[in-house]
């Protein structure tokens, strides 16, 4: 079954799509290459032996998302299991955005206002002990 078209016009079928999801989290998550800061979607492309215009044609297309989208919402996930872990309390709200890839304070703050619609310290207080 045909499922989605590509920016260039081919079609992708919904094996196709699996298979390069399954590819882009065996490399991007197993290993939570995400979490590091200078990894790039220049280098995840090398990795998947295609060019970095080729993925992002192919996480538009497959995804409907950017590298730095797929990546941040990942971060975010996991900041917010950090965030809402006793297991994490004894970290400071910007070391916990430090240890799941984020730059800095401000790009930390962004993303997870973003994809959590509220700041990180109101979520641990919101979820603390969960």
């Amino acid at each position: 079954i045909l499922t989605k078209s590509g920016e260039d016009g081919s079609m992708i079928c919904d094996k196709e799509i699996a298979a390069w999801r399954k590819r882009i989290a065996d490399v991007l998550f197993k290993g939570k290459r995400y979490r590091d800061i200078d990894y790039s979607a220049s280098m995840l492309a090398q990795e998947l032996g295609i060019s970095p215009s080729a993925l992002s044609r192919l996480l538009r297309s497959t995804m409907d998302c950017s590298y730095a989208d797929l990546v941040n919402a990942r971060r975010v996930d996991d900041a917010r299991k950090m965030l809402a872990s006793a297991k994490y309390q004894h970290y400071t709200v910007d070391e916990i955005g430090l240890m799941t890839g984020f730059r800095n304070r401000q790009s930390f703050f962004t993303a997870f206002a973003k994809y959590a619609e509220t700041t990180p310290q109101r979520y641990r207080d919101e979820n603390n002990n969960k």
